[in-house]
């Protein structure tokens, strides 16, 4: 039994360390290559929108809302 312990454990560490690690960067890889890097073109729009500072409506003289939560909650309620 300890043996079958072995080969498991030693099969395990193998994928773990050399295979799953080369599947994860050639995925990541073949991802970005395929949909243009669309990580590193979208990104300033990504940090607009997330770092979006808060505003004050004019028109209602309601308190300061966060645009960070609203558009999280709309895009949220979308799915």
């Amino acid at each position: 039994m300890e043996t079958l312990n072995n080969i498991v454990l030693t099969i395990q560490n193998y994928m773990s360390n050399y295979i799953l690690v080369i599947a994860l960067l050639g995925a990541g890889l073949w991802f970005s290559i395929r949909l243009g890097f669309i990580q590193v073109r979208g990104f300033g729009e990504s940090m607009r929108r997330t770092l979006a500072v808060c505003s004050v409506r004019k028109e209602k003289q309601e308190k300061t809302e966060c645009l960070l939560f609203r558009r999280l909650r709309q895009q949220l309620q979308h799915r």
